[in-house]
């Protein structure tokens, strides 16, 4: 039977040897599978972009069992804005809430660049309240899309009001 010698001086079964090496392997790899502690990837709290708020961000949910970073994203707090020609509701007070805007930044973890979000928030005929999980309602741009509707949207303002600052303008 073939022998190999080992720095322990023992022969060894030249078989086993592959065998020995993959349990080898996986001893290693064990403590970076079963982690102790609470985040089992701390580098995504770590590498947050400066616009990142952990309030928002949706890394490993609090109190879930679950983490799967590739489906994880950073997040900033949004921007709100009234949607004005959407129905508005009245509580008991007799104070309304309107319809709103939402804007916000984001990027998935393995992004190389973050994106401009924005979605629509508001009520129905009823009073009963809608875009939370409305696809149509949300659209993600990158920043260079999103910069060009920035211009347009100057542009269109001026081109209704007639008025002109030259903003979002290129000569």
């Amino acid at each position: 039977m073939p022998t190999v010698k080992h720095n322990t001086g023992e022969a060894e079964d030249l078989r086993q040897t592959p065998f020995k090496n993959c349990r080898d392997f996986n001893a290693e790899m064990l403590p970076k599978i079963e982690i102790s502690g609470k985040d089992p990837n701390p580098w995504l709290k770590d590498d947050a972009p400066r616009w990142s708020n952990p309030n928002h961000d949706v890394l490993n949910e609090p109190g879930s069992d679950v983490c799967q970073p590739d489906h994880a994203e950073w997040r900033s707090a949004p921007l709100c804005m009234p949607h004005t020609t959407k129905y508005a509701v009245v509580d008991v007070d007799g104070n309304w809430t309107t319809a709103t805007i939402y804007a916000n930044i984001s990027q998935k973890v393995g992004d190389r660049y973050p994106h401009i979000n924005f979605e629509s928030h508001g009520f129905n005929a009823k009073g009963d309240p809608i875009g939370e999980d409305t696809p149509l309602n949300k659209y993600s741009l990158t920043i260079e899309d999103a910069g060009n509707l920035a211009r347009a949207l100057l542009l269109l303002i001026d081109l209704a009001l007639g008025t002109s600052d030259d903003l979002g303008e290129v000569e």
